[in-house]
């Protein structure tokens, strides 16, 4: 890894319609949104696992790219809901940043020790 490997800011750097995401929660309420917000991560967890059960060299190349296709719309669901819940809690990227790094840090020590 190189130097300019070593940070990344990427994860919810998206660009998301703040009205859309204000109106829904407006219209449904924080409970409903919560609810879609688990189906969504459930989604998500389904479309991990059959990629991992049909890796791309034992699967015809269309099969894997409509298996890669499902997991980048289950992750813009799951990135929609994020921000939701995080506009919803008042959840400020510093508070995030913070979990952030002190879950990476502990990884990190993990991984020296290994």
């Amino acid at each position: 890894m190189t130097l300019n490997d070593s940070k990344r800011f990427h994860f919810l750097m998206h660009e998301l319609d703040a009205r859309v995401n204000n109106e829904t929660m407006d219209r449904y309420g924080i409970e409903r949104q919560s609810l879609v917000a688990m189906e969504e991560l459930s989604e998500l967890q389904k479309a991990i696992s059959k990629l991992v059960r049909n890796p791309e060299d034992k699967t015809k190349p269309l099969e894997f790219k409509g298996l890669r296709h499902n997991l980048i719309e289950e992750m813009a669901d799951v990135i929609i809901c994020m921000d939701q819940l995080k506009e919803y809690y008042n959840i400020t990227h510093a508070e995030i940043q913070i979990n952030i790094d002190s879950k990476q840090a502990r990884q990190r020590r993990r991984l020296e020790e290994e």
